[in-house]
């Protein structure tokens, strides 16, 4: 199913604010995490790409993902939640009736957000990117990284732009999953030395990265910041018809 009436044109702070008192901090917001225990704030709501991210647990997403992990609902009651919450009509429709362009359309994007993710991590892998590797432990064990598929964007203008278009990708796409930016006519990769981190929705499908800055590693690590544009695939739950 899909919804017609856009839950996700929502800012997301407005439908988390209602279950969680939040903290403005520039474009993002922060709180301790609702959905588990803590003392130091690793809640983030992102208002660049309308998502959330704890670092704490791991758990991130869309404001559906939210309600979902909060409440225990599924994603239909989610959806009737928020539009309760925010006075939307909602319509659902068959998934079958959907543009097959359109579909098709996310389908590839998934898969490139698929292959930017798997670029990342062989990155932070990489013995030539150790400071990137070598930062990450001194704040997660091995297996908080494994589990958060934790990455490494290298300091290239170009690394992910040609990983990708020779997997068959296209710069027009690219640039619509925001992983590429443009000026003055010239493309390069969006995110450059930066710890990558994956941003799921409900299917456990990429759909955003959030990425750390590491030009000066000897700072303090402030909450990540993102800069890539506001989620271009979308959250449809899949049906089997797909």
């Amino acid at each position: 199913m899909k919804i017609s009436e856009p839950i996700h044109d929502l800012p997301i702070a407005e439908v988390i604010e209602k279950h969680v008192a939040l903290k403005k901090q520039g474009a993002n917001h922060t709180a301790c995490c609702p959905l588990h225990n803590e003392k130091t704030p690793s809640f983030i709501v992102f208002g660049k790409t309308n998502t959330f991210k704890c670092f704490g647990c791991g758990k991130g997403g869309d404001a559906i993902n939210f309600i979902m992990e909060l409440k225990q609902l599924d994603f239909i009651e989610a959806c009737k939640l928020i539009a309760q919450d925010h006075g939307l009509a909602l319509d659902f429709k068959e998934e079958k009736e959907a543009d097959p362009t359109a579909r098709e359309r996310r389908t590839r994007l998934l898969e490139l957000m698929h292959h930017a993710q798997q670029y990342f991590v062989n990155q932070l892998k990489d013995p030539e990117n150790k400071p990137a590797f070598t930062y990450a432990l001194r704040r997660w064990n091995p297996e908080t990284i494994k589990t958060w598929s934790m990455g490494y964007a290298p300091n290239q203008w170009h690394g992910l732009q040609n990983h990708a278009k020779a997997l068959g990708f296209t710069d027009a796409e690219l640039k619509e999953a925001g992983l590429i930016s443009e000026s003055k006519g010239k493309t390069f990769d969006t995110f450059r030395n930066r710890l990558m981190f994956p941003i799921t929705n409900l299917n456990g499908k990429v759909i955003a990265f959030s990425g750390r800055d590491l030009s000066d590693v000897s700072k303090t690590p402030i909450p990540p910041d993102i800069i890539a544009p506001s989620d271009p695939i979308g959250d449809q739950p899949e049906t089997s018809n797909q």
